[in-house]
């Protein structure tokens, strides 16, 4: 893991779907269509490697309970995982943080 740092953006919670996205990036897109078309296969494999999943496990979110949406800005303290892995629900995102200590979370439009 990387040291602690302060992270912002958009965290989009889709319970098994959910990703955060830095702020200030622009994630790519899933491919959409036939994955057996060329190139396909290396599309999906770029987006699900830029894709971050929160490991809120350790922080109690009740005091922020009233402010949840499916998608909310966020400011938290946590460590970013080195190396691109499989991590989340079925692998599906390339990296992960450790939210250590949450600041802000705020529902979006």
């Amino acid at each position: 893991m990387e040291k602690p740092r302060r992270f912002r953006g958009v965290w989009i919670d889709e319970f098994e779907g959910q990703q955060f996205i830095p702020e200030g990036s622009d994630p790519p897109e899933w491919p959409r269509g036939d994955m057996r078309t060329p190139g396909a296969a290396e599309l999906f494999e770029k987006a699900r490697a830029a894709r971050i999943w929160l490991d809120k496990s350790r922080v109690d979110l009740t005091p922020f309970r009233a402010n949840r949406s499916k998608k909310m800005f966020v400011e938290f303290v946590g460590r970013k995982t080195k190396y691109t892995g499989s991590y989340g629900h079925m692998g599906m995102s390339g990296n992960t943080i450790i939210v250590d200590r949450m600041i802000a979370l705020k529902s979006l439009e």
